[in-house]
């Protein structure tokens, strides 16, 4: 019962937290015109970083130091995953983006399998595989495929399925709190991020002058208002991160990704309850599909779950 609610707690400071973020970066991007992704990035590593050494100067955790490689290698994949899933927003249709969050799940499953030997039940794939023809149907409306997205939108799904794994078999290897693990990557992950900031200017939209972070500066843009959101951002970044790492330790990386479906149904059917929002007969019938992959998917946890505590007699 404890550890079922250490997930269902974790669960939800991760969707409220992503929320969140999602909302505050649209107003950074769009109202404000800060569009520096990969800058923006770096400044939620910095509040990060801070939030967390100053979380373990009060003695909310131990620092523990991971070791160059296992930092370094956690920067790189963060960075990657960061730049890959930028890029594929940036160069792909919104159903090619919806598409390749939905098949993140199943890459995780083959890669664990691949090259963990770890196995999922019948059961398990068959959930999975309801949810994300559940997801398709309920967000993936236009299509259009080119080659420099499709290249985009296959880094974006290794990127992201890497770097879930490395969280889940970094903490496990190290003995590492999701709180150490994340505060020992972060000063790597920040220089690379710093070092890759360049390629901001790159990805403008059409018809957008390339602005520089200083000509921003100087802009009528860098409001008061502006760096409050811009902060405000970081601190939902702190969230984002931390949520992340503490509910792929306590769940694993494949709930992770059918939690991140219930953000799907829950932004679709606020969209259409709240504001109005035209909702179809194929996108009703996805997100029941949807919601029927992800109560099959609880259900055999939770039984798995059990099972296992009695195995083990606990």
């Amino acid at each position: 019962g404890h550890a079922r609610g250490k997930i269902v707690a974790a669960a939800a400071f991760n969707v409220a937290s992503t929320s969140a973020i999602v909302v505050l970066n649209k107003h950074v991007f769009s109202t404000f015109a800060f569009r520096f992704p990969i800058l923006l990035v770096c400044v939620h590593m910095a509040i990060t970083w801070a939030g967390m050494r100053g979380a373990a100067a009060l003695g909310r955790f131990e620092l523990k130091p991971v070791g160059f490689r296992g930092a370094f290698l956690l920067a790189v994949v963060f960075n990657g995953y960061n730049l890959s899933s930028l890029a594929n927003l940036r160069l792909n249709s919104v159903g090619i983006y919806q598409l390749t969050k939905i098949l993140i799940a199943p890459a995780v499953m083959v890669t664990e399998f691949a090259l963990f030997r770890k196995s999922t039940s019948a059961t398990v794939k068959a959930a999975v595989a309801i949810m994300c023809a559940g997801v398709a149907a309920a967000t993936v409306t236009d299509v259009q495929v080119h080659g420099a997205g499709l290249v985009a939108s296959g880094a974006a799904i290794a990127g992201a399925t890497a770097y879930q794994i490395s969280i889940a078999r970094l903490q496990k290897h190290f003995h590492a709190s999701s709180n150490q693990l994340l505060t020992a990557c972060i000063p790597a992950a920040l220089l690379i991020g710093l070092l890759m900031t360049p390629v901001d200017s790159l990805l403008t939209a059409e018809g957008e002058a390339a602005l520089t972070p200083l000509q921003w500066w100087r802009s009528e843009h860098a409001t008061p208002q502006a760096l409050l959101v811009i902060a405000l951002s970081g601190v939902a970044g702190l969230m984002v991160s931390l949520s992340t790492f503490l509910f792929i330790g306590v769940a694993g990386p494949l709930t992770y990704n059918v939690v991140g479906h219930i953000k799907t149904v829950t932004v679709l059917t606020s969209g259409w309850i709240i504001f109005g929002d035209y909702m179809s007969t194929q996108k009703l019938v996805g997100l029941l599909f949807t919601l029927k992959g992800i109560i099959l998917y609880s259900v055999v946890k939770m039984r798995e779950s059990s099972a296992g505590k009695r195995v083990t007699g606990e």
